[in-house]
C-alpha cells in the first residue's frame, strides 16, 4: 500500500514506493528504511502505562496535556491517560459537589 513520505533532501512529498525523489533525484531507499524502523520503534513503546495513568487520575490537567503529547504518534497510551484524566476530572467534581453539602 502506498503513503506519502517527505523527501530527506528537499521536503517534497512523494510515494513511498519511489526509489528516487521525482523533484531533487535524492535516492530513497535508506530513508524508506529508517522511516519503517521508526514506525516500528513508536508502534512498540505504544502501550499504556500505570504510572503515567495514576499521574493523570491525580492531576488531571497532566493527563489532558500528555493526551496531546501522545496522540500523534501513541494512539494507545494517548487514549489511556485520556480516559484516566476524564476519570480524575469526574471523581474531583463530584467530591466537591458532595463537599459542598
Amino acid at each position: 500500500m502506498a503513503y506519502l513520505i517527505n523527501c530527506p533532501q528537499c521536503g517534497s512529498s512523494i510515494s513511498n514506493e519511489a526509489n528516487e525523489c521525482p523533484y531533487c533525484g535524492a535516492s530513497l531507499m535508506v530513508s524508506q528504511q529508517s522511516y519503517v524502523s521508526s514506525n516500528k520503534s513508536q508502534t512498540q513503546n505504544d502501550k499504556e502505562s500505570t504510572g503515567l495513568n495514576i499521574l493523570s487520575f491525580i492531576f488531571p490537567i497532566v493527563g489532558l496535556i500528555l493526551y496531546f503529547v501522545f496522540i500523534g504518534n501513541q494512539p494507545k497510551k494517548a487514549k489511556g491517560v485520556g480516559t484516566w484524566a476524564l476519570a480524575g476530572f469526574i471523581v474531583g467534581f463530584v467530591i466537591g459537589l458532595i463537599g459542598s453539602f
